[in-house]
């Protein structure tokens, strides 16, 4: 996924650049560059699915409500995926197709879905962890004032955590300010944001991503 967010970013900055009519002479060199990276990330993503089916079969959350939302983003990535690759194997003319664009609408109208999930259960986790923050700090306190460092060394350590933990949060719904958007924009037959604001919100969403996957290299 690090590489497909790189790619993914490089994409969005080239069309934003050639949705300037001020750069129209670079247009036509622009899709020649952004069209292999689309289909790149698009080839990488045949795979998805197997993962997909790997998860529901081994759900990762182990609360019951988290579970249950995780089995449904699973279920949105089961339509997800198969549109998308019908929807790419139809504008390359491998299947011959009557509406290719209905493919595409119904694979962003499943990402759609996921993301919103993802949301609720990205906001739920970063006030648990928020809380858990202002209760460690009490303790931290106590802590200091009982003179306890082993105890003052390993609540600090959680709090390093936690502060880990609230950072990724909060980078995950920056990427899903772009991807949100983007996902209901394109889940319509009649779309509602210019090439700028795709290009804008596509690059938010890239280098939030791009930012995650740096942390942990």
């Amino acid at each position: 996924m690090g590489s497909d967010q790189s790619k993914r970013a490089l994409a969005k900055l080239a069309s934003f650049t050639s949705s300037n009519p001020n750069n129209k002479q670079y247009i036509e060199k622009i899709n020649n560059f952004t069209s292999p990276l689309a289909d790149t990330r698009m080839i990488l993503r045949f795979f998805g699915l197997l993962s997909t089916i790997d998860g529901l079969k081994h759900p990762y959350e182990t609360e019951k409500l988290y579970r249950q939302i995780e089995i449904a983003q699973g279920l949105s990535m089961m339509v997800y995926y198969p549109c998308e690759h019908v929807y790419w194997l139809g504008i390359h003319k491998i299947l011959d197709l009557k509406d290719v664009d209905s493919w595409s609408r119904w694979s962003c109208q499943a990402w759609a879905i996921y993301i919103i999930l993802d949301i609720f259960v990205i906001i739920s986790k970063l006030s648990n962890t928020i809380k858990k923050m202002g209760s460690i700090k009490i303790k931290i306190k106590s802590a200091k004032k009982d003179e306890d460092f082993i105890k003052l060394k390993k609540y600090q350590e959680e709090i390093k955590v936690c502060e880990n933990q609230k950072n990724d949060f909060y980078l995950r719904l920056i990427g899903y300010v772009g991807d949100l958007p983007l996902a209901i924009h394109w889940s319509l037959k009649n779309p509602i944001l210019s090439p700028i604001g795709v290009g804008i919100l596509g690059t938010i969403s890239s280098i939030a991503g791009i930012s995650m996957k740096w942390k942990y290299t």
